[in-house]
């Protein structure tokens, strides 16, 4: 396990069993299985547990976060502010249970930390300078985008991952332990991924592809500065 993912798993560790250092509040929202979060919220989840959101701020104000869940995706936003009213926002540190989930959404800078998905069909996606580090992943195929200085790190093992990066962001995988890879990443962007049986990369405008892992059939192609390689 990278230092990462483990001072994550730690974290995790603390929020779930230590109460909060600021104030907190309850929301009662639908189940979901979908997370879509923005504007600088930090999120931590457990799966396998009934539903939950638990938010907390330092100073107990809660107007400027918007807590709903709508057709199975929990969404955690923030109101839009016009005029004088833009500047220093509150911070928001979210506890979420559910019983599963299949697709986590981050952008805008916030930040998501959890350790244990399950399913079939998972969909990760980062963009605008979000973070996600997961761990415990078990999982058939998994769909990961990272744009825009976007950073993601993935621990675990899959059937399939499917990998697209751009403009500057990484996608940290070399510890998550997949059988194929489908990968394309340009404009500086980067991935790091094994797979043990098939890589299909794609490199562009600087971007780069590592894949450990020996896999035995590999498809690479590389154009304008991009780079592919593959290792044991």
């Amino acid at each position: 396990m990278s230092p990462r993912l483990a001072l994550a798993t730690l974290v995790l560790g603390t929020v779930l069993v230590l109460p909060a250092a600021g104030e907190t509040r309850t929301y009662d929202v639908a189940d979901f299985d979908a997370i879509d979060v923005s504007a600088g919220i930090e999120v931590t989840f457990e799966t396998g547990v009934s539903t939950s959101v638990l938010v907390e701020n330092e100073d107990g104000d809660f107007d400027d976060i918007i807590v709903e869940s709508k057709n199975g995706t929990l969404t955690l936003k923030r109101p839009r502010r016009m005029g004088w009213g833009r500047g220093q926002r509150d911070s928001y540190s979210v506890s979420v249970g559910t019983e599963r989930l299949s697709e986590i959404e981050a952008s805008s800078g916030s930040r998501v930390t959890g350790n244990g998905l399950s399913s079939n069909g998972l969909t990760l996606d980062v963009s605008s300078g979000a973070e996600m580090t997961i761990g415990g992943i078990v999982a058939g195929k998994v769909t990961t985008s990272a744009s825009s200085g976007s950073r993601m790190e993935l621990e675990g093992t899959c059937d399939t991952m499917v990998a697209d990066a751009s403009s500057g962001s990484s996608i940290a995988a070399s510890d998550f332990i997949c059988n194929a890879l489908e990968a394309d990443v340009s404009s500086g962007a980067s991935i790091r991924a094994h797979a043990s049986d098939r890589v299909d990369a794609e490199a562009s405008s600087g971007g780069s592809v590592r894949v450990k892992g020996a896999p035995a059939n590999v498809t690479t192609d590389k154009s304008s500065g991009g780079s592919v390689r593959v290792t044991g």
